[in-house]
């Protein structure tokens, strides 16, 4: 069953109206928690001393990988 990639990471009923808020995107929940593994342990990805410049990108890359996997089950 394919999702739409900008699910909402924790999705609400909104008390003002009866309608989702939005929030927070599944993609961008996947990318900060994949930062925080990246910053707990830079070592473990990377050696380069400028490795703090690329990191961003690879926790973007890191949940959209997760996005695939989770759409292919």
């Amino acid at each position: 069953m394919s999702r739409p990639r900008e699910e909402p990471a924790f999705p609400q009923r909104s008390l003002v109206e009866d309608r989702r808020c939005q929030g927070m995107s599944l993609r961008d929940w996947f990318a900060g928690m994949a930062l925080q593994g990246i910053l707990a342990n830079p070592s473990a990805v990377h050696t380069d001393k400028n490795w703090r410049h690329g990191a961003e990108k690879m926790a973007y890359q890191l949940a959209k990988a997760m996005l695939k996997q989770r759409e292919e089950r």
